[in-house]
């Protein structure tokens, strides 16, 4: 007896469905880290604050000072570490400038040439 595709079959086929699109949107949308917890400080800290958490992150991630980037500066510890105090650093970069931080206070955006999202950004020559 061959399989009855009645309204069950669909409901499960769009179910399917929605829940593939729901999964790649919430990988694509998701938001960058915040830079307040990358750096440990309260949204109302003020630049005394921002720059004290700054120096203490990045003594302890930077790759000169990190115990495994001065053993091996290709292990996995290293390029964690290396990542991390990137992102410490652009957090700092963004917090310290009181441009920067009102922006991104206000639209979650580093700065305000990030109106897409960078997988989508089109350059010079890319048209439709």
């Amino acid at each position: 007896m061959p399989p009855r595709r009645g309204l069950a079959g669909s409901h499960a086929l769009l179910l399917c469905v929605s829940a593939s699109l729901l999964c790649a949107s919430t990988v694509f949308a998701q938001p960058k880290s915040d830079h307040y917890k990358t750096l440990d400080v309260q949204r109302n800290a003020d630049e005394k604050a921002i720059k004290k958490a700054y120096h203490k992150k990045a003594l302890r991630f930077h790759p000169d000072k990190t115990p495994a980037c001065k053993k091996d500066q290709k292990s996995a510890l290293c390029k964690k570490a290396t990542s991390f105090f990137m992102r410490i650093s652009n957090a700092y970069e963004v917090l310290s400038d009181k441009a920067r931080r009102k922006y991104y206070d206000e639209t979650g955006q580093d700065n305000p040439g990030q109106s897409q999202p960078r997988g989508r950004q089109r350059g010079r020559g890319q048209h439709r």
